[in-house]
């Protein structure tokens, strides 16, 4: 039934159909989103808490994908060269945490993944299984898990996912990531729209990474309109460019690794629950695929048995035996692992992507070893 209204608002701000709901429920939805603006004010003035090591957030301005993930992964990985251990802190969507340690999950605690997606969240453990030695906590008060990760898990570092919003922890350094085919969403607020809050709220930020800028073009967006527009918002936050780079892909059943020309002409389905699936499908054909059928499912979004026949069943009547997925999408299908390997023969594959900075890198190790020397000389001078 969520899912169900999820999808109903969203055809509703996004549809150019001139149809009698879309007329009737537009107003209303303006209105909720002028209470909202109400309440993320009030939110952004409560007073900040502050934690004993460099804090960094990576956050957005729009629901829905816009690389996030990729970029804490990437953000975990430089910190870890660095010699440091990075604690990332999330509040575990689409999971049920389980409540082992005051208020917090522990999902990794850098030498174990303890947590499955349907307890952490899916996010969370991906990030689990891709970063050894970092780690994942889930929890809604993120001074608190912060601090756990401090003071119980040695980390020296934290990353905050998905905390541009979280104005109640002090942050170092604030990132934002945006899309650069679709950056600000219809531009209206959520819930008429899928902004977080109004674009003026990217003046907080410290650096803007933007996503997928390879594929700018070919969506109807420019790079630079982007690039002027922020600067006008924000003269001072540098803005870096990034790809989502394939990687290779992986059998979700046998963890047999492919080279990506595997793909080069075979017969497929893209099956996601994803923010961006429109991203991944381009993907998947740039690399040579064949796309069948496409499966898309709301965020987030867990697969039911139902589901998996009436693709399966699909597949059989197309002769499709090659299932294209996500990273994410892995530990969602995870119930299904031995209906896969018992079932009429098909090859879930997902698709290993990496987020990679074309352009200003540099600029992000050199705000990121400050932030780790500026605490070294403030533990001196004390």
């Amino acid at each position: 039934m969520k899912e169900r209204l999820k999808q109903f608002l969203l055809y509703v701000v996004s549809t150019r159909e001139k149809r009698f709901l879309v007329y009737f429920f537009r107003p209303l939805l303006w209105f909720l989103s002028m209470l909202y603006l109400g309440v993320i004010t009030c939110n952004s003035a409560k007073k900040e808490r502050e934690l004993s090591c460099p804090v960094i957030s990576v956050g957005n301005l729009v629901l829905g994908g816009t690389g996030k993930t990729p970029a804490v992964e990437m953000l975990a990985r430089m910190i870890k060269a660095m010699g440091y251990k990075a604690a990332i802190l999330s509040r575990g969507y689409g999971g049920k945490p389980a409540r082992a340690v005051a208020g917090l999950s522990i999902v990794s605690d850098g030498e174990r993944v303890l947590l499955g997606a349907e307890e952490g969240g899916d996010e969370p453990r991906v990030l689990a299984d891709n970063l050894p030695g970092a780690v994942v906590l889930v929890g809604k008060d993120r001074f608190r898990t912060g601090s756990y990760a401090i003071n119980n898990l040695g980390a020296s570092a934290v990353i905050l996912d998905d905390g541009y919003q979280h104005t109640a922890l002090k942050r170092d350094l604030d990132i934002v990531t945006l899309d650069s085919s679709c950056p600000f969403g219809n531009g209206h607020l959520f819930p008429r729209g899928t902004l977080r809050e109004p674009v003026e709220g990217l003046k907080r930020a410290d650096l803007f990474l933007l996503t997928r800028v390879d594929m700018a073009a070919s969506m109807g967006s420019s790079v630079e309109d982007l690039r002027r527009k922020l600067r006008s918002v924000n003269p001072a936050a540098p803005v870096l460019e990034s790809v989502h780079l394939p990687v290779y892909l992986e059998n979700v059943i046998t963890g047999e690794r492919l080279e990506l020309e595997f793909l080069t002409g075979r017969n497929v389905f893209a099956v996601s629950s994803i923010g961006n699936p429109q991203s991944f499908e381009k993907t998947l054909r740039n690399l040579g695929a064949r796309l069948v059928d496409e499966f898309r499912f709301a965020d987030h979004h867990r697969y039911t048995p139902g589901e998996i026949a009436r693709i399966r069943c699909m597949a059989q009547e197309k002769g499709v035996r090659i299932w294209l997925t996500t990273q994410k999408d892995v530990v969602r299908l995870e119930p299904f692992r031995n209906s896969f390997v018992t079932g009429e023969a098909v090859d879930v594959l997902a698709l290993v992507i990496e987020l990679k900075i074309v352009r200003g890198k540099k600029i992000l190790e050199d705000m990121v070893k400050s932030l780790f020397e500026k605490t070294q000389r403030q533990s001196c001078n004390d």
